[in-house]
C-alpha cells in the first residue's frame, strides 16, 4: 500500500566485508511476522534481528518517509492504452536525479524557479513509461528531487504493479 518500506540490514559493528545470505522465502517469513505483531499492535515499525545463515541480518519494517500524508494522496487508473510495465517505470524512475538539496520546482518561466515543469522520463530501451513531474500553473513549491523519486516509486508499487498507471498528488 505505499506506507511501509522493508529494510535490509547488517547488525551494527559487522565489518563491512562480511557476507550473509537470507533467502526469499525466510525473508519472506520474517515480514509477515513483523507486519502481523505490528498489525496485532497497531504500531508503525519493526524488527526481526539474527536473521542469514550467519545471523549478522536485521530485517525492519518501517514507515515510508513519504507514505501520503492528509495533503497527499496516490490515485490509480485504468488509462486507455497499453498498461505501464513495472520494469520500465523503474527505468524511468532510474533516470530522476538523488539530489538531497532543496529545490524551487514550478511551471516553466516562473520567476525564481530552479526547476521548470513539466520534466518528464522515459524508459528508453523500450518507451514502456513515462514518468512525469507537473505543477499546477502558478503553483511554486520548495522540494528535493530524491523525495520525488521516492514518490514515484511508491506510485510503481502500488498502481503499474497491478497494470494501472498512477498519480501522487500533493495538494
Amino acid at each position: 500500500d505505499g506506507l511501509c518500506n522493508i529494510l535490509i540490514e547488517f547488525e551494527p559493528n559487522i565489518p563491512m566485508d562480511t557476507v550473509d545470505v537470507l533467502s526469499a522465502r525466510a525473508m519472506d517469513e520474517a515480514a509477515f511476522e513483523i507486519y502481523r505483531i505490528c498489525t496485532l499492535w497497531q504500531s508503525r515499525a519493526g524488527e526481526i534481528r539474527g536473521l542469514g545463515e550467519e545471523g549478522h541480518l536485521i530485517l525492519r519494517i518501517e514507515r515510508n518517509p513519504v507514505a501520503p500524508s492528509p495533503t497527499e494522496h496516490i490515485s490509480c487508473i485504468n488509462a486507455p492504452g497499453r498498461p505501464p510495465n513495472e520494469a520500465n517505470c523503474n527505468r524511468a524512475l532510474d533516470l530522476v536525479p538523488l539530489r538531497r538539496a532543496p529545490q524551487r520546482f514550478g511551471p516553466v518561466g516562473t520567476p525564481g524557479v530552479q526547476v521548470g515543469l513539466p520534466v518528464m522520463w522515459r524508459d528508453l530501451q523500450t518507451g514502456g513509461c513515462d514518468a512525469t513531474l507537473t505543477a499546477d500553473e502558478g503553483l511554486v513549491g520548495v522540494d528535493v528531487w530524491w523525495l520525488w523519486w521516492l514518490r514515484g516509486k511508491t506510485v510503481n508499487a502500488m498502481c503499474v504493479r497491478r497494470g494501472l498507471s498512477g498519480r501522487y498528488v500533493v495538494d
